[in-house]
């Protein structure tokens, strides 16, 4: 039923959890991962060294037909599985040296599509992070290009990111970290099956794997080598989208990062991946699609505004100081968003003059729009 190539590939998936090094090394040393299976079990000793329990497995037919019954299972879970010798197998990820021995993917999209962007970020996102990577995704979407937005499914920026690519027409591919018969988080598990009509669920994992806290790690090396470019949005000193970076770095990837106010912990990790050179600031659309040799395409007239405002942190804070508590008054605002009187004023004025807020009897204020 499935080619013996592919079956190998499966097998030495399970063999190696978590080691996609070795897993490469060994196909790039013998060209193909069914040679290996053809290998005598003294020759795999001498191979392997003092990992007698691969070898043994290895030369066990049992593992085999494990792998293609799990190829059989996911079959009819609508995942195809593709190997590295597979035409649909991503060619971007073979340019890697730790790409999976085989990916599992539910989804019609094609993972070899020249525009392929991930877009990532924390799981504490704020109001400004998510506002931003919408309007982000929303303006490519207008630049008519048709990027497919990759990232993690994760809470924060990444379902922010699938969402606002599903919400404006673009295919999004979501990269789990675990096995695909298991959803991670299970709460985003509707978004999930959007994904898998209007793009695809990607996962190297075995079934059954849960979503261990180095799984993580791995999967972000497949967000950063299957993209041509990676976006961060908003992160904290220390976080898996700053790791997604650097691997994208490493990979010889383009890098970009969204600048946030000093002092920002939300947006220190991006603060600190431009002043380390590693990511190139994130200025406008516009920017970004002159450095990724992208044309605008006539579908849509990108406004000509810049991303970075130095004051959208305050306008946010009064933004969503007037969603909760509609008709405050400036003393209000005052105490809810520890601005001076001087500064908030002045914020006030512009988010009226660019109908943000609108000013009501007694001095009071009601929230009009979100901050685009």
């Amino acid at each position: 039923m499935f080619d013996q190539e592919l079956v190998c590939a499966a097998a030495i998936n399970r063999i190696f959890p978590g080691e996609p090094g070795i897993s490469c090394a060994l196909y790039n040393l013998y060209g193909s991962y069914s040679r290996l299976f053809s290998l005598s079990f003294p020759e795999l000793e001498s191979l392997l060294g003092k990992r007698k329990k691969v070898a043994e497995a290895i030369s066990d037919p049992k593992t085999l037909m494990d792998a293609e019954q799990e190829l059989a299972r996911l079959d009819s879970m609508g995942y195809k599985a593709f190997h590295r010798q597979s035409g649909d197998y991503p060619g971007a990820l073979l340019e890697c040296n730790d790409s999976p021995a085989i990916i599992f993917i539910k989804g019609g999209i094609n993972l070899n599509y020249k525009n392929i962007i991930s877009v990532v970020g924390t799981r504490r996102s704020t109001p400004y992070g998510e506002s931003s990577c919408r309007r982000v995704v929303r303006e490519l979407a207008m630049s008519g290009n048709n990027p497919v937005i990759v990232s993690g499914l994760a809470y924060g920026i990444d379902i922010t990111a699938h969402r606002a690519a599903l919400d404006n027409g673009l295919q999004t591919i979501a990269v789990l970290p675990c096995g695909p018969d298991r959803i991670y988080p299970s709460s985003h598990s509707a978004t999930a099956e959007r994904i898998a009509l209007f793009g695809a669920l990607l996962t190297e994992f075995p079934e059954g794997t849960p979503s261990y806290k180095l799984n993580f790690i791995q999967r972000n090396r497949i967000i950063a080598g299957v993209s041509r470019a990676t976006i961060v949005i908003e992160s904290d000193i220390k976080g898996g989208a700053l790791t997604t970076a650097e691997l994208a770095q490493g990979y010889s990837r383009e890098v970009y990062a969204l600048p946030g106010r000093f002092g920002d912990r939300a947006s220190s990790g991006c603060n600190m991946l431009i002043s380390k050179n590693i990511a190139a600031i994130y200025f406008s659309t516009q920017d970004f699609l002159f450095r990724m040799g992208w044309k605008e395409k006539s579908c849509g007239t990108l406004p000509q505004t810049t991303l970075f405002d130095p004051c959208r942190v305050e306008k946010e804070k009064i933004f969503v100081a007037l969603k909760n508590n509609p008709l405050m008054q400036k003393d209000d605002l005052l105490r809810a968003t520890g601005l001076n009187i001087k500064v908030l004023s002045a914020i006030l004025l512009e988010m009226e003059l660019d109908n943000i807020i609108t000013p009501v009897a007694g001095g009071r204020y009601i929230a009009e729009r979100e901050i685009l």
